[in-house]
Formats: C-alpha cells, structure tokens, sequence
C-alpha cells in the first residue's frame, strides 16, 4: 500500500506540477531557513571548537569562591595548570593558552591579538603539521624566555607577508622585540580562538606583561586551560578527578574554594556566559519557528484550495468503499513527499548557509567554529519536515474528505466549508508577520537607544587608556598634556562578559551571607569630577575607610535615611563610612537605572588603567596621551579610546542579531503577502459566476473591486488585532513582572 500510495502521490503530483513547484519552494524556503540558522547557531552556542574527535576535547572552567563570594576570575594560574595537567590520569593531555595585545612590526601599528600557548596547544586542537615550516619545540616551552619564536596564520601570512614562500626564518618585530617566524599554520585552523592567529611559546609572557613574571607567582590566574580525554573516559570522570586536585591546591591559599566545570569548550557550556547568552537561542529560534508556521501556513492554504476541487474524487473513492483512513494516509503522502523534497533542497541549504553566516560576520578577531552539519542537524531537519507535512497536510486531507457522500459527488460543489478556514489561516499569517515586524522595530529601537542614548556620565570627552602597570608617574604627566581636563582612576562600564559584578554588602552586625549584593568600584578621589557625575550630597571618597553610594543603593540599604555617616562592611572585610550620595547612571542597561552601586577608594598613583578627560579632537588627544605613556615605558601599547566608543562597540555587536530578526520579519511578510494573494486569487475564481452576475445586474467594476478587497480585508484585520492583542499582553505583563520600559525590555 505504502508503494501505491508513492505512485498515487507522484502522478497527482505530475498533474498539477506549477501547485507541486509552488509547494516545495515555500516548505524549502522555510525549512532551509529553519535549519541552516539552527545549523550555525549549534556550531556558534553547542560545539567544541575543533574538528578532530570533538567528543574527547574538555575544557576547564573553574569557579573560584572567596569569603562566600564568587571571584571573577575562571583562569588558572601556573602552579594550579601544573598540578592538574600532571596529576589527572583521565587526561591524554591539558594544554594553556592566554590573549595578549601584540604589535606586529613597527612600533606605530595598531594592537592586535596574539596567543601564549604551551607547546601541547596544537595537539590538543587537532593539528598534525603547519603548512610551512615547524611547530614549537619542547625545548622552547620549558623555561621562562626560552623560545623568541612565533608561528604565524595562513590568513597573516597572505595579507602582511605577500605570500612570502621563504618567511620561515625571517625576523618580525612583536612589541619591539624580535622574534623568529618558525611556521605557518593552515587557513581555518581551529586554534585561531582570538585574533587574527598569532601564536607565541608561553614562556615569552615577560614581554607582553611588563616584565612581570608569572611564572614565579603562584597566586596570578591567567591561563585557560583545555586538554583531551583518554580512550573511554568521560567527562564526568575528568570533573571528579580534577575536583580532587583542586580541593587539594585549595589548601595553599586559606579561604579559597574551588568547583571544577568542566565543558566541550562551547559557548553555551561554558558557566560565565550561560547567562548572557540564553536568550540567543530562543529569540532567534522563535522567528524561525514563526517563519515555518507562516510556511506551513502558505502551504496548507494552496493545499485547501486544491482539495476544494478533489471532494468529488474522494466521494467516489469512499462509495466504492476506501476506508477514511486509508485515504488520509494517501493524501498525507502526497504532502510528505512535497515535504522530503524541499527537505533535500534545505539539506543543501543548510550544508551551504554556514560559510555564508561565517564570511558575513567573519572578523578579523572572530574564532574559527565548526558549523559543518552533523547528525544532530539531519535529526532536527527529519523531524520539522515531518512536523511540516502534519501541519501543512492534515487540514487540506480532512477538508477533502470533509462532507456527505452525496453532495460530495455531485460536480461543481461550491467549496464554501474551506473558506472559513482559509480566512483563518490568513489572519493567523498576518499575526505572525506582526509579531515579528514588532520584534524587529523593539529590536532597532533598541540598537538605537544603545547608540544614542545617554547613560548618565560624560562619554565623548572621556578617554579610557590602560597603563598596563602602576605608573606613579603617569597620571602626573598626562594631566600636563595640553586639553587634558582631568584624570581619574575607575571604570563606569561593565567588564565582565556575563553583566556587571557583584559583591556582597553587610551592615555592621550582619554575618557574612546575610547581607546584599551590590556593584563595587574601586574609584580615585576625582572620579565623579572627571565623569561629570553629579553628588547630591556630600563629597567624594579621599581613604580606603570611606565609601560614596548611589541613589539606589542608598534607597535599598537605608530607606527614608540621610546614609551619610552611615557604615558598610565590604566583602574584604572593610568597614567604610558613607560620605557621600552620588546620582545614579544608566551603564548597564540604557533606559534603565543601574543596581545599587557602591564606590570605594584607590590610590591615583597605583592604578593599572585611567579616565582622562579632555578637549578638543578626540584623534590628537589620543595620540598626545599615547606619547606620553610611551615616553614613561616604551615597552607599553596604550590604546585610548572614548568610552562612547567603548560603548558604540557593544552596539555594534548588538546589530547582528538585529539584521537578523528584521529579515526575518522581512520574509514573513513576504510569505503572508503570498499567501493572501493566493487566498483572493483563488477566492475570486470560485466566485467568477457570482461576479459575472453582479455585473450583468449593473454593479460597476469598482463595486466588484471592493466586494473582493473587502472580503480580503476581514481576514487582515483579524489578524492585526490577534497580533495587536497578544504583543499588548505580552508588555503588560512584563510591565506586571517590575519591567520598567518597552525598549528596555527589549535591550535586555
């Protein structure tokens, strides 16, 4: 039967092929789309980021707590990434590696990524030999500067060195220091995780930390740590072993406490992150589900039409004694095979769509991720398309078996019973179109009051600049560069990938625990001056015993209080007197008042970073503090920039997921049209006696125009309003929940 109901299907197919055509592409276009983004995003999220047998890569993730708070720190120091790679017999292998800024050749060019890596890095990451030259020795891996040697990417190799077949041996300057090119490794080499691929022996860190060496400081945490499993062990395994090491390097520093994660090494994995990310996978999914929906949609209402003109043929079939069943699994098969063809087209699509997402956003900067479709891809493209067929073919084989016998065999049956149902799935495409046009505008209000908007401090005229060490000096000869205003010590953005950090806050009196969490900054006495950020009361913090709040945090902790005089207890232990109240800002999320936030002293003369504002060009400001800074320690790279750049930045990156969404929005629009061209069309030619009628009775052709745009119109209108309906309510209770603002919501 499963052979005739084929054979049935193909030849019904090949009676109306423009139907069968018009079928396949709509389910292509939205199974294509479904899968190739969902193809990406798994690469992107859910992956290891290798390619050689990804089920044994780990990568360790360990969370550090303190006094009962949480660190913000997920590295590893030297003496910790020793003990784990030689005591963990779960392990083939545990290489390090860490991002450094690097200025490759002249002293003048602009930082770029480079990475410090053990010599195990490469086979750790898959690769059994660069395309030129060689890879680190062991020897210069063993000892701190033993190897001044660098392997450069195939990508470097083509735009910096022309493709240059005899550059190993060759002598490049990093940071002023010269170093020996040994290889070239392959384009697409999955160990490209930052940077354009610069890799440089670990023992080298000296020259990218000022001198500093971290190999002699037990307590420094800067490595991140990936390795292989053995031949049958797990993850779960490697956990429980690394736990084990931990708990015992615990015990040299008094008061730590470490939980080892250990992930594939993907984003979606990985602990810090979890909470920023979330989100992605839904957002987008959600659209494409809404884009399939609208598919099926499209489909089934093509398929209703047709079916409107087979309830003669069925009749028959049930006379002659077919059983219902038997011919809703007939019909069935015919959309199921419509469905596996435009499956195999987004088969392709989704073997195709990756390098295309990955040459889009493809930066300089951007981790190689493995997005080649694997089996959990075929699974979920199987499983839509038979989600497809149900969707887009249940209703067109009941509504062709829908009726008595006898009306149903008698020729030139109206087929009013399907209009109800396609006004319906007309309305229900527009709804779905609005959703996702509403999405997309939320989404570009967003971006624009990320652009735009004004988070409370001064930005524009503020240059951020590392030192990359505690310069006494430094602060001392900027402030003398013509233009320079001000300079501050501190940080008003969030530095951490997964929001801004926090600290727990305790009243005297309270034990640790009972307090409350709360942003902490360590600032310099001038801060809230070189940030125009206004006080309302008192003054700014001159010691490491006091402390400024702001306006939240001092509603939260002391409500309908004066908080000056008033003490803290930080989570060091710090009792801090509150001097003063400061306005609160918007630098987490714009349109939205900051967490309470709480900003301690730090000595000028010690910080690692500065704020300096100032007047005039922005370009000659920059390069005027950059000399200075050099002049200080021509080892350094200083990099000043606004931080309205700093923030234009995080906007930035923001605008994929907004160019997405809106052509999304743009393509369920662009069905629904179809769609309801496909309904009126069919529509008027079911009612071309009725019209002909009118006609011949005196109706003119703008009534006949009217009658058809305004049977069209009902169904668009239902639509708008079920749309209208369900994004109203959806604001209302986010409103309910404590949201504060739409497009803040929508930032979020």
């Amino acid at each position: 039967m499963l052979s005739q109901d084929l054979h049935y299907a193909m030849r019904s197919i090949c009676r109306q092929p423009g139907l069968a055509i018009a079928t396949v592409l709509t389910l292509a276009l939205g199974l294509g789309l479904n899968v190739s983004v969902y193809t990406f995003l798994q690469g992107l999220l859910f992956r290891a980021r290798v390619d050689k047998d990804p089920e044994t890569f780990i990568h360790l993730s360990p969370e550090y707590r303190s006094e009962g708070r949480r660190e913000a720190s997920w590295l590893l120091s030297v003496r910790d990434y020793r003990a784990y790679a030689s005591g963990a017999q779960t392990l083939n292998a545990l290489a390090a590696w860490t991002p450094v800024h690097a200025r490759l050749g002249s002293g003048d060019s602009d930082p770029q990524l480079a990475l410090l890596v053990t010599c195990n890095f490469f086979e750790v990451y898959g690769l059994n030999a660069p395309r030129i030259g060689r890879l680190f020795s062991q020897a210069e891996c063993e000892s701190p500067g033993a190897g001044p040697v660098v392997l450069i990417g195939e990508e470097i190799w083509k735009t910096q060195f022309n493709s240059d077949p005899h550059v190993v041996g060759s002598t490049v300057r990093l940071n002023r220091t010269p170093f020996t090119i040994v290889g070239v490794l392959p384009g697409g080499f999955a160990g490209r995780i930052r940077g354009p691929g610069i890799w440089i022996p670990w023992t080298m860190q000296r020259g990218f930390f000022q001198g500093n060496d971290l190999f002699d400081s037990d307590s420094t945490r800067w490595l991140t740590a990936e390795g292989r499993l053995k031949p049958g062990r797990t993850r779960e395994e490697a956990r429980s072993e690394l736990a084990v090491i931990a708990s015992q390097l615990d015990r040299l520093e008094p008061g730590r406490q470490t939980t080892m994660h250990v992930t594939n090494g993907s984003f979606g994995e990985e602990p810090a992150l979890r909470g920023s990310l979330f989100w992605i996978g839904p957002v987008v999914m959600g659209a494409l589900t809404l884009i399939l929906l609208i598919a099926c949609t499209n489909v089934t209402v093509l398929q209703l039409s047709r079916a409107v003109t087979r309830q003669r043929e069925m009749g028959i079939r049930l006379s002659i004694g077919a059983g219902r069943a038997r011919l809703m699994r007939m019909l069935l098969t015919e959309i199921l095979l419509l469905a596996t063809l435009a499956g195999a087209l987004s088969a392709y699509f989704a073997f195709q769509a990756p390098a295309i997402f990955t040459k889009l956003l493809a930066t300089s900067s951007m981790p190689v991720y493995q997005t080649k479709p694997d089996l959990s891809v075929m699974i979920y493209l199987g499983t839509i398309i038979l989600v497809a067929t149900i969707m887009a073919g249940l209703s067109p084989a009941a509504e062709s078996l829908r009726g008595d016998l006898h009306g149903a065999m008698k020729p030139g049956g109206s087929g009013a019973s399907a209009n109800g149902r396609r006004s319906f799935l007309v309305a229900a495409q527009v709804a779905m179109s609005l959703v996702l046009l509403v999405c997309a505008g939320l989404f570009l209000r967003a971006q624009y009051t990320m652009f735009t908007a004004d988070p409370g401090f001064e930005t524009r005229r503020v240059l951020f600049v590392s030192v990359q060490m505690p310069r006494a000096g430094a602060a001392e000869r900027i402030r003398e560069i013509p233009g320079v205003d001000a300079v501050a010590a501190g940080y008003p953005l969030s530095q951490e990938e997964a929001g801004t950090g926090t600290d727990e806050v305790r009243l005297p009196g309270q034990v640790t625990g009972s307090g409350k969490q709360a942003a902490v900054t360590a600032v310099s006495t001038n801060y809230f001056d070189t940030l125009r950020i206004s006080l309302l009361h008192g003054r700014s913090v001159t010691n490491r015993q006091e402390a400024v709040v702001s306006q939240a945090f001092a509603e939260s902790w002391w409500p309908g209080k004066d908080p000056l005089g008033e003490r803290a207890v930080l989570a060091d232990g710090t009792v801090a007197s509150i001097v003063g109240v400061a306005r609160d800002v918007e630098s987490e999320h714009p349109g939205t008042v900051d967490s309470p936030h709480l900003y301690r002293w730090r000595d000028l003369s010690s910080a690692d970073s500065l704020l300096i504002r100032f007047r005039g060009d922005a370009v000659t400001a920059s390069s005027r503090i950059r000399d200075a800074i050099w002049r200080l320690d021509p080892d350094s790279q200083p990099s000043p920039r606004t931080l309205r750049a700093i923030l234009d930045e995080s906007a930035e990156r923001f605008s994929t997921m907004v160019r997405m969404v809106g052509i999304l929005a743009g393509l369920a629009l662009s069905l629904a049209v179809l769609g309801i061209y496909g309904v009126v069309t069919f529509t008027v030619s079911q009612r071309t006696k009725e019209l002909g009628i009118r006609m011949a009775l005196g109706a003119t052709k703008a009534m006949v125009v009217r009658l058809v745009l305004t049977s069209g119109a009902r169904a668009i209108a239902w639509g708008i309003g079920a749309g209208t309906r369900r994004l109203c309510c959806d604001v209302a209770a986010r409103v309910a929940r404590g949201g504060s603002r739409p497009h803040a919501c929508a930032t979020r």
